[in-house]
């Protein structure tokens, strides 16, 4: 995986590793100097596309407005320096589990029918919860649903 950009983001952010990579973004996990604990940091792969930089800023937008347990949420915002242009950012709770394309890989025998309908259930109500906020997720695949290590409830992937 690529090194991180920056080792240390507005003084607050240092960046440890990259977690993932996606379409439009590249997701981290940094240390918050401020709060003491792992967070997941994503930023825009492409700044020079203005309606991926516009999609990024929506979607940080309308997650930072939400609140629904399949949905997650947001720490905080923000733009750093990276090779002379501002990237804009958002942090996000480094989430304890792994994505759905990971247990299916691996086998895992936590995709019993009972909790694969749960999950594909609390899945769709957290899509169903942003379509409400008129965000529309566009690539959903297993790599992009986060499931918890309790089962208990989805999350947006980090990527």
């Amino acid at each position: 995986m690529a090194s991180p950009p920056r080792t240390n983001l507005r003084g607050r952010y240092e960046l440890r590793e990259e977690l993932g990579k996606g379409g439009m973004g590249i997701v981290y996990r940094a240390w918050d100097s401020v709060m003491q604990r792992d967070v997941a940091l994503k930023t825009i792969l492409d700044i020079d596309n203005p309606q991926l930089v516009d999609m990024f800023y929506k979607e940080w937008g309308v997650l930072a407005s939400m609140i629904h347990s399949n949905v997650i949420s947001i720490y905080d915002v923000g733009e750093f320096e990276h090779e002379g242009s501002r990237k804009p950012f958002f942090v996000m709770p480094l989430l304890p589990g792994a994505t759905l394309d990971k247990l299916i890989r691996d086998g895992s025998p936590r995709l019993n029918v009972d909790n694969v309908v749960a999950m594909i259930e609390q899945a769709a109500r957290g899509l169903q919860a942003a379509h409400e906020h008129a965000l529309v997720h566009g690539d959903i695949k297993p790599s992009n649903i986060f499931v918890l290590d309790d089962d208990t409830e989805i999350g947006r992937a980090h990527v």
